[in-house]
């Protein structure tokens, strides 16, 4: 097992969840300084969807097959993957999934569409289907520990033979600190069933001290111009990479450039709802990362406290946290911007495209999902 330092057991992740969505994917932050480069708005896109979409689907990705852009998304509710001629706007099938066979789909990978890779951790499996939702290989994930919701994006890829899964995860008891891999690899192979080849990322040796589970998710994101996979945790300024082809880890430093401090969780601070709660909008963290492979960016969400907190603020999912997005130049190993982002963009719901960041946008007509288009200036 490739492991870099030793890891945490986090519980009660179905509440973190719900409170990274609705506290970080929106939130106003106009009294930070923007530096460097800064993100232009340039445009919108819009995609029709039916009534039985969420605006908010729980998983994009946009993929060039066919000498097309297939935008594809998880509707969690119809346990289904929807995909989208993105150029023409157009609902090209939608994949429904067996959730007694399958149980609730995970994530996904389109290799083709005649080739899907999709995972379920409620089934501690993942499955190679054709188009027409015939299963042709079985990856089995009985070692894994993680949830069955992703967060972030590229939580499964395949890349140089190889297929990548990573998970979260999802306990927390009084054995504390416990070493479990997040991230498993399967070497291609004709077999119908197969096991992990290796495994390799457990959490950072910071998480030895105390934090609380909203400070212990990961977020993913695939380079697949150099077939590196990206882990960026919430409470490390650290992002480790995996070299797939060569099995090589790295890590690089990617943080803000001033002082502040991701503060340690006490007892008292995670003792109930309420005290984790003023515990996480209290602090600072890291959230979501995305590469843009052409112009060697990397982009990581990251959380401010808000302000004018008191200790017995009556929080819900209306107070938000203040967020910026950092501008990593992975060639030069700089930071080259900080960019404020507003209450309308959720970064949870992101990707690139032509050298362009698509970020979703939060908006109230549910018979669209709508894009906002940014360029580095």
């Amino acid at each position: 097992m490739l492991n870099i330092k030793p890891s945490i057991r986090l519980n009660n992740i179905l509440y973190i969840i719900t409170l990274i969505i609705f506290t970080n994917c929106v939130g106003g932050n106009e009294n930070l300084e923007n530096k460097g480069l800064f993100l232009s708005k340039i445009g919108e896109r819009r995609i029709k969807i039916d009534s039985l979409t969420s605006n908010l689907p729980q998983d994009i990705q946009l993929y060039e097959i066919e000498k097309r852009y297939i935008l594809a998304l998880l509707n969690a509710p119809k346990n289904e993957i929807q995909l989208y001629d993105f150029q023409k706007n157009q609902l090209i099938e939608k994949k429904s999934l067996d959730e007694n066979f399958f149980g609730q789909i995970s994530d996904f990978y389109i290799h083709t569409l005649d080739s899907i890779f999709i995972s379920s951790l409620t089934k501690k499996s993942a499955w190679l289907i054709n188009g027409d939702n015939q299963i042709l290989q079985t990856f089995k994930l009985n070692e894994a520990l993680g949830s069955s919701l992703p967060i972030g994006n590229e939580n499964i890829v395949f890349s140089e033979g190889k297929l990548i899964i990573s998970t979260q995860i999802a306990i927390f008891d009084s054995k504390g600190i416990e070493e479990a891999p997040l991230v498993f690899i399967f070497e291609d192979n004709n077999d119908l069933i197969n096991a992990p080849t290796y495994n390799y990322l457990v959490y950072p040796n910071i998480y030895q001290k105390s934090f609380s589970p909203e400070l212990g998710l990961y977020y993913n994101s695939f380079d697949f111009s150099n077939n590196k996979f990206y882990h960026g945790f919430s409470a490390s300024d650290w992002v480790y990479s995996l070299d797939v082809k060569n099995n090589k880890l790295d890590s690089i430093e990617i943080k803000p450039e001033f002082n502040f401090q991701i503060k340690n969780s006490t007892p008292s601070d995670i003792e109930n709802v309420n005290t984790r709660q003023y515990y996480y909008y209290s602090n600072y963290n890291y959230g979501y990362i995305l590469v843009d492979q052409t112009k060697r960016i990397l982009y990581r969400i990251f959380y401010f406290p808000k302000k004018d907190l008191e200790k017995n603020s009556q929080l819900d999912y209306e107070d938000l946290k203040p967020k910026c997005i950092l501008i990593f130049d992975l060639e030069s190993g700089k930071l080259r911007g900080q960019f404020n982002l507003t209450d309308k963009n959720n970064e949870g719901l992101m990707f690139i495209l032509n050298e362009k960041i698509y970020i979703n946008q939060i908006q109230n007509n549910e018979d669209e999902i709508v894009f906002d288009i940014f360029d580095t200036v």
